[in-house]
């Protein structure tokens, strides 16, 4: 415990209230609340989407794969647009993300 007199920082004034009331805007289709989340349409029709997941924690990762599967289909995508790759661990995962961009771009011109 210090013996020191502490002082007030404040200068007398009250500290400023952070106002945590959830004000929603509208702009361009698109409901913005004002504290940063942005919400919009999600639709993943005509897109193409890779899945990578590891092989590694098998009942964790499936559940993963599971639940991002029924995302992407709950919201558009159809079987034939997404393409799962199965890697031995973590460690693999990004160079399957690389050959998987490299690959995308080789098919589509």
């Amino acid at each position: 415990m210090s013996s020191r007199p502490t002082k007030d920082r404040s200068g007398g004034k009250a500290p400023p209230v952070l106002d945590t009331s959830r004000r929603v805007q509208e702009r361009h289709g698109r409901k913005r609340i004002c504290h940063g989340t942005v919400e919009g349409h999600l639709s993943a029709e005509g897109l193409d989407f890779s899945i990578i997941v590891s092989r590694f924690n098998d009942f964790i990762t499936m559940r993963l794969l599971d639940g991002a599967l029924d995302a992407l289909l709950r919201h558009g995508a159809r079987d034939e647009q997404i393409t799962v790759y199965r890697v031995p661990g973590a460690f693999e995962i990004p160079m399957m993300a690389k050959k998987s961009l490299i690959w995308a771009r080789l098919v589509m011109p």
